[in-house]
């Protein structure tokens, strides 16, 4: 860092070491340039105050000044910014003052003009696989140390006077295919020193693709691609065995045919830069040569059309078949295509040879030299074949087993190996055999979708491009019902709609269409995507061709790519990691390189929404990743493969969760360790432990407080009942009694009759005071003293009249509480249904039933007298008073008389 040396343990705190030699507050003095460690396992450090080497010490490890001789007067020319260790072990480094050799004894040899040393600002150091020594400077370009000969001299293989486009050298490096790359102020620079003929550098700029040509830096990754930092612009890639293009500046503006001569040249159909001319002097055709495409025009000067792709044809005997507006072109086999320039055709085919009228639309030659062609016309698309034995062209347009010529079209032709002929449309498949239609559409499973190219592999598998359906495999082992597999972006595919169809040496398909390049395994299945993240430079590809020398042409709507495709390096499991998180919609922080392993610890309901985005390194050009994910505590397995980034739990429940996360390229690595996330999503507040025992704890308080409360006001009323009854018992109930005594009294000593009846009424009264005080009496209150006191009660009513009494009540009435109006209601309407036996019914015998039930207290009073008609109304109000308390009770009351007696039954709720 520009603040000193900084050693960063994973396992323990980052620790600063600021170089000993700054004995100033100067942050220049502190930069640090460069680290190595040689093969002893030291630390060696350029500063911008000269060369530090880390010790071990007792006390902790430190830097130490390790002197090579630099001017102490000059501070500025004590910047090392290059070291490198060579075969011998001695150190070789690069300084603002000359280079400097330090061996293995200590000694140091230093290098400046006077040595030979073309300059002394030097820039970098790069020791090649072969053990030579080139030196990058500031002012002088690139140099090479000879050592062999024992003594150091310098050569100067390259500065601006033979091709080195800037002599501000920044950085060499040789990458892992032993390509040496120079960083320039002007461009990316290739440099081939062993070349004998031929330039020496290849120089890379804006023109060439590179955001800025101010290249400062170098990275090699693990699939061998070399990523360049610039000055301005971030970083690119250059991919190893990547894309080469061939843009405006190469005289290409655009290529949707490519194809090869007989001398190997490589042609297309598309244009080049310039002018829009007019439609029979538009250059369309050209042919690549020295590393650029030269335009021409066939003879005669006709319009060749809008179709640009597959009217070019060259057949089996070397004859140029050219499509047009104007029909077909069969011109004379010559070795150079551009030589059509200045060729006559030998023959033109149009309506007057049976051709139907409109643009040709595609030209194929099939094994028995059959010419087939197919043309687009306003009213009528046309299918024709020309035989060169006989030289007549064979119209199919309105054969009745292939589609109406007015309503689809022949876009692509091809032939199995077999020899059977197969024919692309707009709604269907149609196959030739022994000059026989057979036509298969969507009921027969084909794939929907116009079938747009058509290419036989080397395992002489059909193959079909399809509009909609992706990539389809035509299985014709039973030559009568076919059978077709379908590829789409469920196996992997990029896009469903593919136009091109191209074969490499090693049988992996190519297939483009408007989402760049997917290259295809048939015997695996895998899919590798290239775009223009890979180089690509144009996502829409129009053509694609294999040349023989086995590299790859594509052409796109605006440039011809040449991909020369290498075998694949050893794969690697894809590293992944986790760059985002979002807690209830709020970003965390995370390191900029992301984390492998995360704990957040605990989080609160209202933070109990993730969202996690991840991701994972691929290094090869085309690799895809895809990811699966598993959630412990919420998912049971992985998930299926996808290529979404990102994934979101959204109100998860209290629980511990681990989140791991994996990436899956295009081999079907996995990575070796998943990336995972814990964390525990606590319960909320009111569920949480300590929550529940405090609420527990205060309801039971509550309650208690509440119990209390009521306990006490119970015992209060208590209390006031006890107090009323004795009042009434001592005071209201001795007056009575005197009363009545008095009266009586009186009555007896020739009292008048009023007084008996006051005697009387005092009696009554007395009677009725005892009923009030015993009810109100929270003493008497269980059904023991209830029994005790209708006994009473029955048992000197019926003895007045000679009366049988049977009275049933159960023995262990002590647990059976009644309440006060209970009590009182009970006893009144057993008083009034017994007065009504005794005095109304002439009984001889009264049976009295007290028993307590599920339903409630049931009380049933029965005698054996002569019983009353219910439904003659009745003066007394006896029957009515027994109803009404009854109806007060809430209780069920039932009363039933005849010859044999009466039966009053009361079931009152308790």
């Amino acid at each position: 860092t520009d603040a000193g040396l900084v050693r960063f343990d994973p396992t323990g705190s980052p620790r600063l070491f600021t170089p000993i030699t700054s004995e100033d507050q100067d942050r220049r003095a502190r930069t640090i340039n460069v680290l190595r460690e040689d093969a002893d396992g030291v630390i060696w450090i350029g500063s911008r105050k000269g060369l530090s080497r880390v010790v071990h010490r007792p006390d902790g490890d430190a830097l130490e000044t390790v002197d090579i001789g630099l001017p102490a007067d000059f501070p500025d020319r004590r910047d090392v910014s290059a070291i490198v260790e060579d075969h011998e072990r001695s150190l070789w480094i690069t300084t603002s003052f000359g280079l400097y050799r330090r061996s293995r004894d200590g000694s140091v040899k230093a290098y400046h003009v006077a040595d030979g040393l073309p300059t002394e600002r030097l820039s970098d150091l790069l020791l090649d696989h072969r053990g030579r020594l080139w030196i990058g400077s500031y002012d002088g370009g690139l140099y090479r140390a000879q050592t062999e000969t024992g003594r150091v001299t310098f050569e100067y293989p390259l500065y601006v006077q033979n091709g080195l486009p800037s002599e501000w050298i920044q950085r060499l490096i040789e990458t892992a295919d032993h390509r040496i790359w120079l960083a320039t102020g002007r461009g990316l620079v290739e440099f081939f020193p062993d070349r004998v003929t031929g330039p020496l550098v290849k120089v890379y700029t804006k023109a060439n693709g590179l955001s800025d040509a101010n290249v400062r830096a170098f990275a090699e990754d693990l699939a061998g691609n070399l990523w360049v930092g610039l000055g301005a612009t971030g970083a690119m890639k250059l991919a190893r065995g990547g894309f080469t293009t061939y843009a405006e500046a190469d005289g290409v503006e655009s290529a949707s045919a490519i194809f090869e001569d007989s001398a190997g040249t490589l042609c297309v159909k598309g244009h080049g830069p310039g002018p829009v001319l007019t439609a029979t002097a538009q250059k369309e055709f050209g042919c690549l040569a020295a590393g650029r495409v030269a335009w021409f025009r066939p003879r005669p000067p006709v319009g060749w059309g809008w179709v640009t792709e597959s009217v070019t044809l060259r057949d089996r005997h070397g004859d140029w078949w050219l499509g047009s507006s104007a029909g077909v072109f069969r011109f004379p086999a010559m070795p150079r295509f551009a030589s059509i320039a200045q060729t006559m055709a030998t023959a033109q085919f149009t309506e007057r040879d049976g051709l139907a009228a409109g643009q040709v639309y595609r030209l194929f030659e099939d094994s028995r030299d059959g010419i087939w062609i197919s043309t687009y016309g306003e009213t009528l698309r046309g299918l024709a074949r020309w035989d060169r034995t006989t030289g007549r062209l064979e119209d199919f347009s309105h054969r009745r087993e292939l589609p109406l010529p007015k309503e689809d079209l022949a876009k692509a032709i091809g032939e199995d190996s077999a020899g059977r002929i197969w024919i692309g449309f707009n709604g269907g498949l149609a196959r030739y055999v022994d000059g026989a239609f057979t036509f298969y559409a969507t009921q027969d499973g084909l794939p929907a979708g116009a079938i747009l190219a058509m290419h036989v592999d080397r395992s002489k598998r059909l193959w079909l491009a399809s509009e909609h359906s992706g990539l389809i495999r035509v299985d014709a082992d039973r030559p009568d019902s076919p059978s077709f597999v379908a590829y789409t972006t469920a196996e992997g595919l990029s896009s469903n709609n593919i136009n091109v169809l191209a074969e490499d040496r090693d049988g992996f398909l190519y297939l483009a269409g408007g989402a760049g390049i997917d290259r295809f395994d048939p015997s695996s299945g895998r899919v590798k995507h290239f775009s223009v993240a890979d180089g690509l430079p144009d996502s829409l590809v129009t053509a694609g061709y294999l040349d023989r020398s086995g590299t790859l042409w594509f052409g796109t709507s605006n440039s011809l790519v040449r991909l020369s495709p290498e075998a694949d390096r050893q794969p690697t499991a894809p590293p992944v990691f986790i760059s985002g998180l979002r807690l209830g919609g709020v970003p965390s922080p995370l390191s900029a390189v992301g984390e492998t392993a995360l704990t957040l610890g605990d989080l609160s309901p209202p933070r109990n929404e993730i969202e996690l985005d991840f991701l994972g390194l691929a290094f090869g050009s085309g690799d895809v990743l895809r990811y699966q994910y598993r959630l412990d505590g919420a998912d049971a397995d992985w998930t299926t493969p996808v290529d979404r980034r990102t994934v979101t739990y959204a109100n998860l429940g209290a629980g511990h969760y681990v989140f791991h996360v994996r990436a899956i390229n295009s081999d079907g690595l996995m990575s070796a360790t998943p990336a995972t996330v814990t964390f525990t999503v606590l319960r909320p507040v009111w569920q949480r432990w300590w929550f529940v025992s405090a609420a527990a704890l205060l309801v039971a308080v509550l309650v208690h407080t509440l119990y209390q409360a009521r306990a006490d006001r119970l015992l209060a009323i208590a209390h006031m009942r006890a107090r009323i009854a004795t009042d009434l018992h001592d005071d209201i109930g001795a007056n009575l009694t005197r009363i009545a005594l008095i009266s009586e009294v009186a009555a007896a000593g020739g009292g008048s009759g009023p007084l008996a009846s006051i005697a009387s009424i005092a009696r009554e009264s007395v009677s009725s005071m005892s009923d009030i005080v015993w009810a109100i009496n929270p003493k008497r209150e269980d059904l023991r003293d209830l029994v005790r006191r209708m006994r009473r009660h029955a048992e000197e009513v019926c003895a007045t009249r000679d009366i049988a009494l049977e009275f049933v009540a159960p023995a262990d009435a002590d647990n059976l509480r009644l309440g006060m109006d209970v009590r009182r209601d009970v006893l009144l309407i057993f008083k009034e249904a017994v007065s009504n036996a005794v005095r109304h019914s002439h009984c001889t015998k009264l049976a009295v039933t007290l028993r307590p039930e599920s339903s409630g207290l049931v009380l049933v009073i029965a005698d054996n007298g002569g019983g009353f008609d219910a439904t003659i109304a009745h003066e007394g109000q006896g029957l009515a008073g027994i109803q009404r308390r009854a109806r007060r009770l809430k209780a069920h009351c039932t009363i039933e008389s005849g010859p044999t007696g009466t039966i009053v039954a009361v079931v009152v709720p308790t």
